[in-house]
């Protein structure tokens, strides 16, 4: 079990079960002033890099725009419509024919674990995100 606490302007994390320091994070003035769950680093990124996408695609005129929960919740938990994960990471973004139109948006390189990216019939334009390039090992499909 961890404890969290701060002192000495510091976040500090305690295990308590060895009895040792596991995290020392920056100054309390250094921090945000909400609470973040430290426990699934990137969750916010990766919603962010998918509302980016949601967004830059038109997402509120897509065909399923008000059956689909996109922008609700956790996009892992909560099953956003078209995007998989596997051990807390977007791993599949799969949005054929529903009226997806615009570009794709340079934050797609965020999601790393990013494997199958599928948007047949739909109406991207533009050029590819440089962004996408970095991940290795990516299917496109549009």
């Amino acid at each position: 079990m961890a404890i969290v606490s701060l002192r000495h302007q510091h976040v500090h994390v305690r295990d308590e079960d060895t009895r040792r320091n596991v995290l020392d994070g920056p100054p309390r003035s250094q921090l945000p002033h909400r609470i973040v769950d430290r426990t699934t680093p990137g969750k916010l990124e990766e919603k962010k890099c998918l509302m980016d996408f949601w967004n830059s695609t038109n997402g509120k005129y897509w065909s399923d725009a008000k059956e689909n929960n996109w922008g609700v919740g956790d996009h892992c938990t909560n099953n956003w419509m078209g995007v998989e994960c596997s051990d807390g990471q977007v791993v599949t973004i799969d949005i054929v024919d529903n009226n997806q139109t615009g570009e794709l948006s340079e934050s797609l390189g965020g999601l790393g674990a990013l494997d199958r990216f599928n948007l047949r019939t739909g109406g991207i334009g533009g050029v590819l995100p440089a962004s996408l390039v970095k991940l290795t090992n990516i299917t496109l499909n549009f």
